[in-house]
């Protein structure tokens, strides 16, 4: 009877010494599934900043060609008006000008785009010695629309680099969620507790940082 008392007194004995495995497990289980759902998380969203990125570059660079395409002919709208307005200069300003030569001289000017029809009613009507198609209004007319585009095209691009940081920044979080599943990992299969509890402390504290990066991280 004594001896069997002094061996479950060496039982309770080791029990109280030895370390509590089923805890460490269950702490490492834990951190590993959030671990786990937050690099699916953080992959999900490198990959739609990504889509983001390339819907924003694509637009851009189309939105660009056609800026360009509306400077090109804005470019041939105003060299035509100079043309028009040189051969107005050559043959319409002489005070001796017959009916016909009027005429011929009123289908000059109605040859004129728009603007240019405008910016010349403005110079005639005025004795400044400016050329009517230097002026702001003829140009934020006729190059407007080009302006516009090539702006939204600049706001577009710049769209797309922002999705791109963001993107690495979600790439940068699953990267150092890796090493919350390394520590973690390696903290169940060594057999000494007080470093298996260093390494969950380290796995731990990881996870909060990254939770806390990802929380302030844009939702595409």
């Amino acid at each position: 009877t004594q001896s069997t008392s002094r061996r479950q007194r060496q039982m309770c004995i080791r029990d109280r010494n030895t370390p509590d495995h089923d805890v460490l497990e269950i702490v490492a289980t834990v951190i590993l599934g959030l671990a786990v759902l937050a690099i699916a998380w953080s992959s999900l969203q490198s990959s739609l900043w990504g889509g983001e990125q390339a819907t924003a570059t694509t637009q851009s660079v189309l939105t660009s060609d056609q800026a360009n395409d509306l400077f090109q002919q804005a470019d041939g709208i105003k060299t035509l008006d100079q043309i028009l307005f040189v051969d107005f200069l050559t043959n319409c300003t002489s005070p001796e000008i017959d009916a016909s030569e009027d005429f011929a001289c009123e289908q000059i000017v109605g040859n004129m785009s728009e603007p240019g029809q405008e910016a010349f009613a403005v110079w005639a009507e005025e004795d400044d010695q400016f050329l009517p198609f230097e002026t702001d209004e003829y140009n934020d007319t006729i190059y407007g629309d080009a302006e516009s585009d090539l702006e939204a095209s600049e706001a577009l691009f710049a769209d797309a680099r922002q999705a791109n940081t963001n993107g690495d920044r979600y790439e940068t979080a699953a990267s150092s969620l890796a090493m919350v599943l390394f520590f973690a990992g390696i903290s169940l299969v060594i057999g000494w507790v007080r470093l298996r509890w260093v390494l969950l402390a380290i796995a731990a504290v990881i996870l909060v940082w990254t939770a806390v990066y990802l929380a302030g991280l844009p939702i595409a």
